[in-house]
């Protein structure tokens, strides 16, 4: 089961070498998710800016798309894959 969240969220990432980020935990309803695995990293131009999408998995089995974008900072949680 899908379900859209689209709802801001704060990371913990690293950023590596290339300046790109890889999320390793992230708060949603003051409850702290762990990812354990980053499954496809994917950049979409939105206007003038472009985000960085993640398709995070937890040990649960569960999916979490997650969004960042380059300009503004902000990271949101798209949507949990159940």
């Amino acid at each position: 089961m899908i379900m859209n969240i689209n709802e801001s969220i704060k990371v913990g990432a690293v950023f590596a070498e290339n300046n790109k980020p890889s999320p390793r935990w992230f708060v949603w309803q003051k409850r702290k998710y762990h990812i354990q695995k980053i499954t496809y990293v994917w950049r979409v131009k939105n206007g003038g800016t472009y985000l960085l999408y993640f398709a995070a998995a937890d040990n649960n089995g569960n999916v979490y798309e997650i969004s960042f974008n380059q300009k503004s900072l902000e990271w949101r949680l798209e949507s949990v894959k159940e």
